[in-house]
């Protein structure tokens, strides 16, 4: 996101990008490809929870797959975002013709010093499938990860007196972090919420516009600092400072 630093203007029709990062200093084309892949890592954090939930639900009451298995399903639910980036990476307009459909939907705004780039429309087919394959999984996927994550509460307390200790606590443990996880999405709903209320001219303003990509940019902020917090290992290392023994010796001599 530092990279590109996009802006989204969306109206009627027309859908352009706004780029104030770094990759401006390559090219208009370099911020999209950039972008694409942004988007599609995002849409895939959101699909990768939904795995995580399932993968947790099938170990205990199974055997661990093996690795194979694992990355046969991770590849399998890359390809929908894989197809994404093969198909958005190379589908902007000329700049020329996104510049001035944006000075018609947009005449108070005054971009002409920036780098970018666009749709000059939305309802060419492969633009169509791809806003609409990056925007419509949302909803199924929140409720399909929260339906997996009660059958996964229900069986850990179905099989708590099973399990040691240690293992009922790592499981806790996980099933915390992902059902906090699981939460960031709802930032993604928010910008594509904002995005559609601009696109159909319903309400929009640049504040409006800006807040797509800063709502968005919370969920890759914020699932780090979830892991640290609630992962143990990790947590000691952040909440702890460790005084090396020789300096603890010369302290303890001082006093």
């Amino acid at each position: 996101m530092w990279m590109t630093m996009a802006r989204a203007v969306p109206s009627g029709h027309v859908l352009a990008y706004i780029y104030d990062g770094p990759c401006a200093l390559v090219s208009g084309l370099f911020c999209h490809w950039l972008y694409t892949i942004m988007l599609a890592t995002l849409s895939q954090s959101l699909f990768l929870i939904a795995c995580s939930f399932g993968y947790r639900l099938y170990i205990l009451g199974r055997p661990t797959p093996s690795n194979r298995a694992v990355l046969a399903t991770c590849l399998l639910v890359s390809l929908p975002n894989l197809l994404i980036i093969m198909t958005f990476v190379f589908m902007v307009d000329d700049v020329n013709d996104v510049r001035a459909e944006l000075r018609i939907v947009r005449p108070e705004y005054d971009l002409d010093e920036y780098v970018l780039n666009g749709h000059t429309s939305i309802f060419k087919v492969l633009t169509l499938f791809t806003i609409l394959a990056m925007t419509l999984p949302i909803g199924p996927t929140l409720v399909i990860i929260f339906i997996i994550r009660k059958m996964v509460l229900a069986k850990l307390a179905k099989h708590a007196g099973m399990m040691s200790g240690r293992t009922a606590k790592m499981h806790n443990t996980l099933t915390k972090v992902l059902t906090l996880q699981s939460a960031l999405p709802i930032f993604f709903s928010g910008a594509v919420g904002s995005y559609a209320l601009c696109q159909f001219d319903i309400v929009c303003s640049p504040i409006q516009e800006h807040f797509i990509m800063e709502c968005v940019s919370f969920m890759a902020l914020l699932a780090p600092m979830i892991t640290l917090y609630c992962m143990k290992p990790y947590n000691n290392e952040s909440t702890t400072t460790r005084v090396p023994e020789r300096q603890t010796d010369q302290i303890s001599t001082v006093i």
